[in-house]
């Protein structure tokens, strides 16, 4: 989950910037990819990005940062 303080605007350009900036991290077979980007704002310093074949973004989240939201 993304931090609170993190509005909708600012959540999105994130995510577009993570395919554009980021690094591809895994290639799946069904032409799936994840991307890894360090963007070291908003509190956090690493999210992962889905994007399908068809570049579609599926979910996009922080799993590293002091602002990183994780489920227990």
């Amino acid at each position: 989950m993304f931090p609170k303080h993190m509005g909708e605007g600012e959540i999105k350009n994130l995510i577009m910037e993570s395919v554009e900036k980021g690094k591809i991290r895994t290639k799946h077979p069904d032409g799936t990819m994840e991307y890894v980007y360090n963007p070291n704002k908003y509190g956090i310093s690493e999210m992962i990005t889905v994007v399908s074949k068809d570049g579609i973004i599926r979910t996009s989240y922080p799993i590293k940062g002091s602002s990183a939201v994780t489920k227990k």
